[in-house]
């Protein structure tokens, strides 16, 4: 997490906006974007990806971020770097943290070679905040209290629960400061596991997404809907909000 609290954002913003105007790179297929944190953006083929991790020494010491995952020449590629002493940062597609490894397979990758390669799985959804101007405290209903009760019985073991009794709830307004929504900004709702040596053992069996969100809760991942709830009842956003992003 230092490294990654570390990363120079505004450079990798200004390094991706100029290779999105750049139109001789804009219609070569398949192309994917390689930025070496504090240094510049390249766009390379994908060809190239292996050959260019690897042909430099110098790299070990390095991190790479590379764009989404989407197709096995790429995932390989990542998988690989990551095994031979690279520290590689990439996104993935899926419906959460659990459902990264099933993504991986499907797409080609082993998992005899997943199971080495990753070292944590994280996924965020991002949820509206409440307009700090205009938002009105009000009672949470007895369903709503039920409901939030119900998954904060689900917390795994080690992390400190909100007192609900000191919670307070607001309500949607809407002004001229959020444009009449009552939300204004947003905020993400996070959820990851570390790959141990247990669910390392797990991924060779090729897990459902179910068996890997199982063994991941019982390592004591905080879902992102529990996540949701601790923001819920510090004020920030509305049991509904949540409910439209995460579901119900």
């Amino acid at each position: 997490m230092a490294v990654i609290n570390g990363v120079d954002v505004d450079k990798i913003k200004q390094t991706q906006d100029q290779v999105k105007k750049d139109p001789a790179l804009a219609d070569r297929e398949p192309k994917m974007e390689a930025h070496w944190l504090g240094g510049s953006a390249t766009r390379i083929e994908f060809g190239d990806v292996s050959s260019y991790i690897g042909g430099d020494g110098n790299l070990n010491a390095m991190q790479t971020l590379l764009a989404a995952l989407a197709a096995c020449d790429i995932d390989l590629v990542a998988m690989h770097a990551a095994l031979t002493g690279h520290l590689v940062f990439s996104t993935l597609h899926t419906n959460d943290a659990p459902g990264t490894v099933p993504c991986l397979i499907d797409m080609g990758v082993k998992p005899n070679i997943i199971a080495p390669a990753i070292n944590i799985a994280m996924a965020q959804r991002l949820v509206r905040k409440l307009c700090k101007a205009c938002k009105k405290k009000t009672e949470a209903s007895p369903e709503d209290i039920k409901k939030i009760k119900a998954e904060m019985e689900k917390f795994p073991k080690g992390i400190e629960k909100p007192d609900l009794g000191k919670a307070e709830f607001f309500a949607v307004v809407g002004c001229d400061a959020c444009g009449g929504t009552g939300y204004k900004g947003r905020i993400g709702v996070f959820e990851g596991f570390e790959i141990d040596d247990a669910i390392e053992r797990l991924i060779l069996t090729e897990p459902s997404e179910s068996a890997l969100r199982e063994a991941a809760i019982k390592q004591g991942m905080l879902t992102m809907k529990q996540d949701g709830i601790i923001k819920l009842l510090s004020g920030v956003t509305t049991l509904e909000e949540l409910e439209r992003v995460i579901g119900s």
